[in-house]
């Protein structure tokens, strides 16, 4: 998924939501690295209730969680809040680079 950014002022009280073309966890991530408070994921949605129901859904949702929460730990990032979020350094590379120890994971 190509994310563009334009260089417009927004209002630090505005609620940024993006809706477009989510499908995997790094797409989630690249989202909320760029400022997004609230990502949506309606075709993926749409998609696993149309083909198996509830039980789609669910299955979509946690291989989607799953696929960022991999995603952070190898980057070692272990909070999307603190972390992740508004830092357009993190779609470049991981400061400490070195993931996590054993005992550690990452927060969603």
């Amino acid at each position: 998924m190509l994310l563009t950014l334009t260089c417009v002022s927004v209002p630090a009280e505005m609620t940024i939501i993006f809706d477009s073309g989510i499908r995997t966890g790094s797409d989630v991530f690249k989202a909320i690295a760029l400022g997004a408070h609230v990502v949506m994921i309606g075709r993926l949605f749409v998609w696993s209730m149309s083909h198996e129901g509830v039980h789609g859904c669910r299955h979509v949702i946690k291989s989607l969680l799953a696929d960022l929460d991999i995603l952070m730990t190898v980057a070692g990032y272990r909070s999307i809040t603190e972390d992740v979020y508004k830092n357009k350094e993190a779609l470049r590379y991981s400061p400490s680079g070195v993931p996590p120890g054993p005992a550690e994971h990452a927060r969603l």
